[in-house]
């Protein structure tokens, strides 16, 4: 990844989740677990995100971070623009 985007995932996670994080780490992406409350973290608010997890969770932290949700296989996190 050229600008690396940190992943929000959700802390309790299994197989699928697990493979997923495997892959966009070795991407050059980070990766953040957040536990069972979701408050904004500042200093996230200021990178570049992504988001990864159930419907509830992922509609959450769009909204506490204030970004588009995007669903498809390809798609850019960064402009919202669907790729395929």
């Amino acid at each position: 990844m050229n600008n690396p985007l940190t992943l929000l995932v959700p802390e309790k996670t299994d197989v699928e989740f697990d493979q997923v994080l495997a892959t966009w780490q070795k991407r050059g992406g980070s990766v953040r677990r957040l536990g069972k409350y979701w408050i904004k973290d500042e200093i996230l608010a200021q990178q570049p995100i992504a988001i990864y997890g159930n419907q509830t969770f992922a509609l959450v932290l769009a909204q506490i971070y204030n970004v588009q949700l995007l669903s498809g296989r390809y798609a850019d996190c960064q402009t919202g623009t669907q790729l395929g």
